[in-house]
């Protein structure tokens, strides 16, 4: 996997928080009219900018309380920057938040906002596991293709929409390709009702990966770390 530098921050700040906000409606596509359809493509991944001195974030805003969104948002961060490797005990999650805090991955609120015992209970599990072994892991995978919009609606037959979204893990095994997406809703209701309303959402992921890589998807994961627990949505 492709490490990126701090002189992405803000970028992806805000690419997690627009995806945390798309994440509450069912899927994450836009519709777009095409004449035809055009072959799937990855986005190129992000490349370093010029030098530039540490963003500071107003003092305002430094002394309220983060909202929930936001520290859904930090959480977001945390797991595209950090090093799988080293969240299997406490210290070090501690050492690698210390890390993402003075290379300004994230600002010190947002290290804060990080439940490190959640974090610590994915990756003590049979998922967790998992995600350790997995070769040719990806993260943060942005894609964008046109597809036949009648997946949508009847009514558009022979027009196109385009996919697009970011995955916030895969990986592929022998027989396929394993999709994992992170949730940091608070849960107030049943937790497979919550996970249903996501279902389009990674069924969308799925049509889009196994067109890009030519490649069945055998399983699509939602974890939700204020439950810490996995659900699999069938990826038909």
């Amino acid at each position: 996997m492709q490490e990126q530098t701090p002189d992405t921050v803000l970028e992806q700040q805000t690419a997690a928080a627009e995806a945390e906000e798309q994440a509450q409606a069912p899927a994450e596509d836009t519709q777009q009219p095409a004449e035809a359809a055009a072959p799937a493509k990855e986005e190129a991944p992000a490349q370093p900018g010029p030098a530039r001195r540490p963003w500071r974030t107003p003092q305002f805003l430094q002394d309220r309380p983060l909202t929930g969104r936001e520290k859904g948002s930090a959480t977001h961060l945390f797991m595209q920057f950090v090093r799988y490797e080293a969240c299997t005990t406490r210290e070090g999650i501690r050492q690698e938040l210390a890390r993402l805090q003075a290379e300004k991955f994230l600002t010190p609120r947002q290290c804060e906002a990080v439940d490190a015992e959640k974090i610590l209970a994915l990756f003590s599990s049979g998922l967790g596991k998992q995600i350790l072994g997995a070769k040719d892991l990806r993260r943060e995978f942005k894609f964008s293709i046109l597809t036949d919009a009648a997946a949508y609606d009847p009514a558009a037959a022979g027009e196109q929409v385009l996919l697009q979204g970011v995955v916030d893990c895969f990986w592929q095994e022998a027989d396929g390709i394993v999709i994992l997406d992170f949730k940091t809703d608070y849960l107030n209701s049943d937790l497979e009702l919550k996970a249903a309303r996501y279902a389009p959402q990674l069924r969308a992921y799925a049509k889009a990966l196994s067109r890009i890589y030519g490649l069945p998807v055998k399983k699509t994961i939602l974890y939700f770390f204020s439950a810490g627990r996995a659900v699999e949505i069938d990826p038909e």
